[in-house]
């Protein structure tokens, strides 16, 4: 087969560099420079030599390991919310995954009537031990008893590490393994910062399986990892082909070594940029992230539906969230190319950095006792915090765009002024907490 770019004369790294400032007409290179993320500094424009100078042990992440770019369209369903007749139509309108919160026996047969699981994706979560370990679940749902997560989101150690035993020995049959990664990035870290504690998250849980005598190698495939999308396109991008380098590196150091594995990846668009005000804006954010999220090769999605509206309102965003997944999957077609950004140079470096970056944050949680321990003594809520609060300043200084909030807001709707949620009084440590952004926008002052 011919080679098309032998036809091309190829371009040095310095050669480019000059045109590029031909170009700009005196401007310097720097504004070509930016900070997407308060922790990663970017170039609009790469090159292989560029790639390899910066990144010398580089190698192309193309790790991406499904036959296809296909995804599970999932919706998430709780007893309170939703009914069965809701449940049954949203599957015959294409919904193809549940994320099922588990009350108790009877809401949950009540709940799933009719529904054929070996047709579907599904996932149950629990949010006690004694739920989790007696339920009765059909044999092809995944099982979300996220006891490190419940925790942080309490701000409490309501759970230790024999509940995650007993119940993943009482449920080995399943897929039993869940990190919800996606807590931080909806507290409010920066995607470096979430990849980070999401592979100190499941390490714990590593620590914890191999002293219990469990053969890790036995239970790659049990393993979910859930993940936030946020608001910058190509950081989102390169974030999900980021954390399977990361779990493969993380498995290096247990001396596994399987270049096939990869993680189920769910992923769950952010509350960060989810605005009351112009809250027509919120599907157009979403739809850049749902794309953002199935070109880094998500194997679930799930679009956030706003919790605030009118019920008609929020009726309506959830057939939005389902649409949007709908014509990204039937009419763009974006299930149908593996990994299509790899090989892109600028993809692959931001990738890259990403990778080393969260790997720093990973060993700087090592470093002061393991996950539990950074919990609990708020190592990993003050670096939260610290990337929240410049993201308020951004956004209050202008110099980030909230469409809606702070930039082109609806003058025919009224404003809406919204306050900061007070913390709870008493907890051990700091929770882990859904940050909204739009909240720390006072318009008065603009």
């Amino acid at each position: 087969m011919k080679e098309l770019f032998n036809d091309f004369d190829k371009v040095s790294l310095p050669e480019w560099l000059t045109k590029i400032e031909q170009d700009l007409k005196g401007k310097p290179l720097s504004v070509l420079h930016s900070t997407p993320e308060p922790d990663l500094e970017i170039k609009a424009y790469s090159h292989a030599e560029q790639l390899l100078e910066e990144h010398p042990d580089f190698d192309s992440h193309r790790t991406i390991n499904k036959a296809t770019n296909t995804w599970g369209i999932r919706k998430e369903i709780s007893p309170d919310k939703h009914d069965n007749q809701i449940v049954l139509n949203a599957l015959n309108e294409g919904i193809t995954s549940l994320g099922i919160s588990y009350l108790d026996a009877q809401s949950f047969e009540k709940l799933t009537k009719d529904v054929q699981f070996k047709y579907i994706d599904s996932d149950i979560s629990f949010t006690s031990v004694e739920q989790a370990i007696n339920a009765e679940i059909p044999k092809e749902s995944k099982l979300n008893f996220d006891i490190l997560a419940l925790n942080a989101a309490s701000g409490a150690q309501k759970f230790d590490m024999s509940d995650f035993l007993d119940f993943f020995k009482a449920k080995s049959a399943y897929n039993n393994i869940w990190v919800s990664g996606d807590i931080y990035g909806n507290a409010g870290s920066s995607s470096s910062q979430e990849l980070g504690y999401t592979v100190a998250h499941l390490n714990e849980y590593f620590h914890a399986l191999e002293g219990a005598g469990v053969n890790l190698i036995e239970v790659l495939d049990k393993i979910t990892i859930s993940l936030s999308v946020g608001e910058d396109y190509f950081v989102n991008i390169a974030k999900f082909r980021a954390i399977h380098v990361l779990i493969k590196s993380l498995l290096k150091g247990y001396g596994i070594e399987n270049e096939s594995f990869s993680p189920t990846i769910f992923a769950k668009t952010s509350v960060r940029y989810l605005a009351k005000n112009d809250k027509n804006n919120n599907p157009l954010r979403q739809t850049s992230q749902a794309m953002s999220a199935v070109i880094g090769g998500c194997n679930q999605l799930t679009i956030t539906v706003p919790e605030f509206g009118t019920p008609a309102e929020i009726t309506r965003f959830e057939r939005v969230a389902k649409n949007i997944q709908l014509i990204l999957k039937e009419e763009a077609y974006l299930g149908l190319v593996v990994d299509p950004s790899g090989g892109s140079y600028y993809i692959e470096s931001l990738t890259e950095q990403i990778i080393n970056k969260a790997w720093t944050y990973f060993l700087a949680i090592e470093k002061v006792g393991g996950f539990e321990s950074a919990l609990k003594t708020n190592h990993i809520q003050n670096e939260i915090s610290a990337n929240r609060n410049r993201l308020i300043s951004d956004l209050n200084a202008n110099s980030r765009t909230f469409l809606g909030v702070n930039k082109h807001p609806n003058s025919m709707e009224n404003w809406i002024e919204l306050t900061v949620p007070n913390q709870p009084d008493s907890t051990d440590f700091t929770p882990v907490s859904p940050f909204y952004l739009e909240n720390y926008f006072t318009k008065k002052q603009h």
